[in-house]
């Protein structure tokens, strides 16, 4: 008995000295921090833009009811006034007849040449003209403005324009043209007049008719 009193007691000795864990009270623990929910930016998407349509060129209101003339070979078109007669065909590589007023006092002549090379367009021009049989007759020499490049009626070629002028008998003589490379060749459209502001502005307004196809 003696025994058992003993042990019971070493035990309760023992269980005496034994550190006591003590739960931390509830209000030491620390939060728990949910972390703030970030809501999702939404994807947005963007619609391609439709790619850039080329509008068709406007097509310029004549001063005149049009003839058209269709070089098929080349794919050039050229337009004069429907009223004016055709003469006679020009030498060399003109497709087509020339083309005057039928107002004798005021005798303007416009048409389109071929100059069977890519030239420089002032050089062509000069060659173009000189040759005529008026100029050529009278050993006339032009004499030709600088090039300026401007864009054709059908809004898209490149082309050059030059103005020129030249004496013949005492009479002054004002020439337009308009042209440009293809195949290999050079094409003129031009206009000549002896007349005043009216004749310059009908030639040159022609002569702008030359549309590349």
């Amino acid at each position: 008995m003696k025994y058992v009193m003993a042990v019971l007691m070493l035990l309760v000795f023992v269980m005496g000295c034994a550190p006591v864990t003590t739960a931390p009270p509830t209000s030491a623990i620390p939060p728990t921090t949910t972390p703030p929910v970030v809501p999702s930016t939404p994807t947005t998407t963007v619609p391609l833009a439709p790619a850039a349509v080329t509008p068709p060129p406007v097509a310029k209101v004549l001063s005149f009811e049009a003839e058209t003339y269709t070089n098929e070979a080349l794919g050039f078109t050229w337009q004069y006034p429907k009223k004016w007669k055709k003469a006679v065909d020009l030498p060399g590589d003109t497709v087509i007849k020339r083309v005057e007023n039928e107002n004798i006092m005021s005798p303007d002549n416009v048409g389109v040449a071929i100059v069977p090379e890519a030239a420089d367009f002032s050089k062509a021009v000069k060659a173009t003209i000189e040759a005529f049989p008026k100029f050529a007759a009278f050993h006339t020499k032009i004499d030709a403005s600088p090039s300026n490049a401007i864009t054709l009626a059908d809004g898209k070629t490149f082309a050059s324009e030059s103005i020129a002028t030249a004496n013949i008998n005492a009479t002054d003589i004002y020439i337009y043209t308009v042209g440009f490379n293809k195949g290999g060749k050079t094409i003129i459209a031009w206009g000549i007049t002896i007349g005043g502001g009216n004749s310059k502005a009908m030639i040159k307004e022609i002569a702008q008719t030359l549309s590349n196809q």
